[in-house]
């Protein structure tokens, strides 16, 4: 198992700063992931729901509350769940 990966990005709180490897590793849905998102979720639920799957496999855990997300992360996600196309 790489060293990365052997212990919970996150553990405790999510990290201020994550870096472009990070949210492309945990935050990058299946296609049946993105259906579950795009489809069984109305629009305002569905930030919410991708946040807690990458949440939860970066983790272990389900996001409890938080301060701040990083931009990389709401740019990433925002993208992901309006079908939007990253620069």
């Amino acid at each position: 198992m790489d060293s990365w990966h052997a212990i919970f990005l996150g553990r405790r709180h999510l990290p201020r700063e994550l870096t472009a490897f990070e949210v492309e590793m945990f935050f990058q849905f299946s296609a049946e992931e993105a259906w579950i998102i795009e489809e069984r979720r109305r629009p305002e639920l569905k930030f919410g729901l991708a946040l807690q799957i990458g949440f939860l496999r970066m983790s272990g855990r389900l996001l409890d509350a938080l301060r701040m997300l990083s931009p990389l992360l709401w740019r990433h996600l925002g993208a992901r769940c309006t079908g939007v196309a990253r620069p």
